[in-house]
C-alpha cells in the first residue's frame, strides 16, 4: 500500500499511509472495504508463530487524522493515540502460573484451530426458523448457526466462542457471519435472516466501517436483518454497545436478545436497547416444574420480557412436550428442533475469508 510505520512500543504502531492518488489501481476493487479496514483484516488473519507453536494476533485499529501526532498536535505523546479512537475491549493480562500457560496455551490451540477451518472451508452456517406457536407457517426469520467441523476433541460452538471472546479474537468472526448473511439476504430476496454477534463486538470502530456503509446503500437487506446479541461475555463499554446499536437500528435492521435471561444479559441493556425480540434461554423451559401453571416462573418471565420487546421467543424446543410447557404462557414464538423444516435443512453458507464486495 505504500506508508510508513513508527513503533510507538508496547504492541502499538503508528501507520501512515500514501495519499489516495499514489494508491494501485487495484485498491479499487476493494469497493466498500476502506484500505484502514482492509489492513486491519489482513493483519488478524496472519498467524505469529514461535517454535512450534502459533497464536492469533489481536488487532485494533483507530484512526488519527494526518498531521495529529507529535510535538504541539493534539495528541503530543504516543499513548495519547489509543485514546483517538473508540474503546475495545480489554484482553487480560498475562500471568506467570503454570496453570494459567497450560489453560492459554490449550484455549489459543483451539483459537487457531478454530482460524484454520475458516481457511478451510469447514465452517459453515446453517439455518434454523424462529415461528408462531401457534401458527408454523408464520416465520419471523431464521437464524444462522455458525457450525465447524475437525476441531480439537471435537469443540463446538459452546466451547470455541467463549476462547475467543477472552482473546479479543470474536470479533472478526462475528464480522465474517455478518458479511456470510448479507450475501445470502442479496440473493434471497425473499429470505428474513438473523445472526449473532458477541457483547464484546459492540464498538463502532474499523471492523465494522464496510458492513455499516453496505447496510446504508442496501435498506432492503436491513430490512430483513436481525442481529442478535449475545451476552455470554460482559459488555466491555455501556454506552459505547448502545451507541453502536442504535447504528443499526437507524439502518433498519432488527434487534435480538439472546439467551436472555442467563450469562451476563442485563436488564438495563435491554431497556436501554428496547429489542424487536427477546429470546429466552432454553434452561428456562428446561428447569420448570409447574409446566401447566399460570404462575410457573416461565410464565412469569416471559410476561415480563413481553414489557421489554414486542417478539419473545422461546428457544431449544425439541418436542411436543415441551410445546405442552409453553402452552399457558406468554411465549409467541419458538424456535428449536422442532420448528425446522426439510427444506431449511438444505440452506448452508460456508465461511470464506473473502469482503464483502461492491454490488
Amino acid at each position: 500500500m505504500g506508508g510508513s510505520v513508527t513503533d510507538l512500543g508496547g504492541a502499538r504502531f503508528l501507520v501512515s499511509f500514501i495519499g489516495e492518488e499514489g494508491a494501485p489501481t487495484s485498491m479499487s476493487k476493494l469497493g466498500l472495504l476502506t484500505r484502514l479496514e482492509h489492513a486491519q483484516v489482513e493483519l488478524a488473519r496472519c498467524f505469529v508463530s514461535v517454535g512450534n507453536r502459533c497464536a492469533m494476533p489481536v488487532v485494533t485499529v483507530d484512526p488519527v487524522r494526518h498531521g495529529g501526532f507529535g510535538a504541539g498536535s493534539k495528541f503530543p505523546y504516543p499513548e495519547e493515540v489509543e485514546r483517538a479512537g473508540p474503546l475495545t475491549a480489554q484482553v487480560a493480562m498475562p500471568q506467570s502460573d503454570m496453570k494459567w500457560r497450560l489453560d492459554y496455551e490449550r484455549d489459543m490451540g483451539l483459537a487457531v484451530a478454530f482460524n484454520r477451518a475458516i481457511a478451510e472451508r469447514r465452517a459453515a452456517l446453517e439455518f434454523q426458523p424462529i415461528v408462531r406457536r401457534d401458527r408454523s407457517e408464520q416465520l419471523l426469520y431464521s437464524e444462522a448457526l455458525l457450525r465447524v467441523s475437525g476441531l480439537p476433541f471435537g469443540a463446538g460452538t459452546g466451547h470455541f466462542i467463549p476462547v475467543l471472546e477472552r482473546f479479543g479474537l470474536v470479533r472478526a468472526v462475528d464480522r465474517l457471519v455478518v458479511l456470510a448473511v448479507l450475501g445470502q439476504l442479496k440473493k434471497d430476496h425473499a429470505a428474513r435472516l438473523g445472526c449473532n454477534v458477541s457483547a464484546r463486538s459492540l464498538v463502532i470502530d474499523s471492523w465494522w466501517l464496510s458492513i455499516f456503509d453496505y447496510l446504508a446503500d442496501h435498506p432492503d437487506l436491513a430490512a430483513r436483518l436481525t442481529i442478535e446479541i449475545t451476552e455470554t461475555a460482559p459488555i466491555g463499554d455501556f454506552d459505547a454497545a448502545i451507541e453502536f446499536v442504535n447504528r443499526l437500528m437507524s439502518l433498519g435492521c432488527r434487534i435480538s436478545l439472546d439467551d436472555f435471561g442467563v450469562g451476563y444479559s442485563s436488564l438495563a441493556f435491554a431497556r436501554a436497547v428496547q429489542p424487536h425480540v427477546i429470546k429466552l434461554d432454553k434452561s428456562w423451559l428446561r428447569d420448570g416444574d409447574e409446566r401447566d401453571s399460570e404462575t410457573s416462573l416461565l410464565s412469569k418471565f416471559a410476561a415480563f420480557c413481553n414489557t421489554l420487546a414486542p417478539c419473545v421467543v422461546a428457544e431449544g424446543i425439541e418436542s411436543e412436550d415441551d410445546l405442552e410447557k409453553l402452552a399457558k404462557s406468554n411465549v409467541a414464538w419458538i424456535q428449536g428442533e422442532i420448528t425446522l423444516p426439510l427444506k431449511a435443512r438444505d440452506l448452508k453458507i460456508v465461511l470464506d475469508m473473502e469482503p464483502v464486495k461492491e454490488a
